[in-house]
């Protein structure tokens, strides 16, 4: 009997990175974990946190992370638990066990998403071509969360680092393609747009 081989979501696709102003690489090794606890619910709350080692971020477009975890806030019921893919089945058994009984959902949907990692200083000034919400804020800084409307799609983001700026962006697996399609031509150097705002030279007369 065959068994079923995992295929990444852009595993056709070659990114050519001459040409654009930043990095970009499907991260194909992230597991991903949606868990769901009614905010009120203290004690699967302090469950979860237990399996986890970290406390679930209370805050909204918020996330926390510890040992081999990331755990994206989502909604005031939901988190994106992150961690090594070929972790995830085991981490999905002991959180369902953590919370068994409770009102709670634990689920693996590692292939609901493709991950597609940004890493370069021009990171705002691309994204900000694909989605309308002010990127330039000093409220986005590592850690950062937040549902987005990415060329029309749905997407989440967040900004892993800084010092080169690093973001991720989760969409749905079908609009990978499309999602990489997008983030290519607005990152080619030919489109770049440099200092956005601010104090800029008058034009030549």
């Amino acid at each position: 009997m065959s068994e079923a081989e995992w295929l990444n979501a852009l595993a056709h696709r070659t990114v050519e990175l001459s040409g654009l102003v930043l990095a970009i690489e499907e991260r194909f090794d992230v597991g991903m974990i949606d868990l769901r606890i009614l905010p009120d619910d203290t004690e699967s709350l302090a469950a979860a946190q237990r399996v986890l080692g970290i406390a679930l971020p209370g805050e909204a477009r918020t996330s926390t992370a510890g040992d081999g975890f990331t755990c994206l806030w989502f909604s005031v019921d939901q988190w994106l638990v992150t961690c090594d893919r070929t972790r995830t089945q085991e981490f999905t058994k002991s959180l369902s066990k953590a919370l068994e009984g409770h009102f709670a959902s634990v689920t693996d949907v590692s292939d609901m998403r493709a991950v597609i990692r940004l890493t370069g200083d021009a990171g705002r000034q691309v994204l900000m071509k694909c989605m309308s919400i002010d990127i330039l804020s000093k409220e986005i800084r590592p850690g950062y969360v937040r549902r987005v409307n990415f060329g029309e799609i749905a997407g989440a983001l967040r900004m892993v680092s800084n010092e080169p700026d690093c973001f991720e962006l989760y969409v749905f697996r079908s609009y990978a393609s499309y999602a990489l399609d997008w983030l290519e031509e607005a990152a080619r150097e030919s489109a770049a747009i440099g200092k956005p705002f601010g104090p800029s030279p008058a034009p030549p007369v």
